[in-house]
């Protein structure tokens, strides 16, 4: 996989409209879309190809249609899409659904389940509330490009490809650390 010299102005500028809070906010499904860099397998050998040059730090996450978004099941389940005849707006509210959710979750676990997270482990209540099909924030990915192939194809649609989506985890530790830094100094600057 080859990082273009573009590719990384993308993501830079995707960055700036992030950290200034006077920019609009991007299109950031156009801004996915060009961050993404397609490969194509269509034989056996060609996939077992490029899953070897993804050795070390990688996740991968199958898909049965290449055209569908990275969203979580949170995401799927609260949009809201608006269509007049002249227009279409499309809200999403999954932060609006998902604290009532999880107070829901954990008010009826302990009647189904004998070891439960402490009240303050949001994530290990996330995951809880994946495994048994609650809608949540999550998404699932494997280390596995192999794992990930098996829940591409499971179930694809013969007309449409399916994928296999892989994300370079140190590289997005690294970029979320930054990110995080930089959230905490403009905090600290504001609380002045």
């Amino acid at each position: 996989m080859k990082i273009t010299r573009e590719w990384l102005e993308i993501v830079g500028t995707a960055k700036k409209c992030t950290e200034d809070p006077n920019r609009p906010l991007p299109d950031y499904r156009k801004i996915f879309r060009e961050l993404v860099v397609p490969e194509r397998a269509t034989t056996w050998k060609r996939f077992q190809k490029w899953a070897e040059r993804l050795q070390g730090s990688w996740a991968f996450r199958g898909h049965a249609d290449a055209g569908w978004d990275l969203e979580t099941s949170l995401d799927r389940e609260t949009v809201l899409d608006c269509k007049t005849e002249n227009s279409r707006t499309v809200v999403r509210r999954a932060a609006f659904h998902e604290k009532p959710l999880l107070r829901e979750f954990q008010k009826r676990a302990h009647q189904y389940l004998s070891h439960l997270p402490a009240d303050d482990q949001i994530i290990d209540w996330l995951a809880l509330m994946q495994h048994y099909g609650a809608p949540t924030r999550l998404l699932d990915w494997t280390r596995s490009p192999y794992v990930a192939l098996y829940f591409a194809v499971e179930e694809s649609v013969r007309k449409n490809p399916a994928a296999v989506w892989a994300i370079d985890c140190d590289w997005a530790l690294k970029e979320s650390a930054n990110s995080c830094d930089q959230f905490d100094l403009k905090l600290s600057d504001a609380e002045l």
